[in-house]
């Protein structure tokens, strides 16, 4: 048994890749309770969500990943943010009115 949450973030990779949907969310979960501020597992959530195409749970992914705040908003963090915000814009449910994220763009005025 380990501890490290990069073993864990490998072992959801895996998983993800080999299409074993449920055992690779579990680990990108349990990333995620271990490091509730870390952005990868909340990546890796999303795409995993994305290839199981779950509108609803990568909407929600991706509005979780814009709320969460960033200790530094470096290059990558920006990345994420913008790739989040991207797809929270395709994988809108239809349901849903258009709307503007103020948050992104403030996000971008900081570069």
């Amino acid at each position: 048994s380990t501890s490290n949450p990069d073993v864990f973030l490998k072992s959801a990779f895996c998983y993800q890749q080999l299409k074993i949907y449920d055992s690779s969310e579990h680990y990108y979960k349990v990333v995620q309770d271990m490091e509730p501020k870390r952005l990868i597992p909340q990546v890796g959530l999303l795409k995993l969500y994305q290839q199981k195409n779950d509108t609803v749970m990568v909407f929600n992914k991706a509005n979780q990943i814009l709320a969460m705040p960033a200790k530094i908003n470096s290059p990558k963090v920006i990345e994420i943010k913008n790739y989040a915000d991207s797809i929270r814009r395709l994988w809108r449910p239809k349901s849903l009115a258009p709307y503007k994220n103020k948050n992104i763009d403030t996000l971008n005025s900081t570069k």
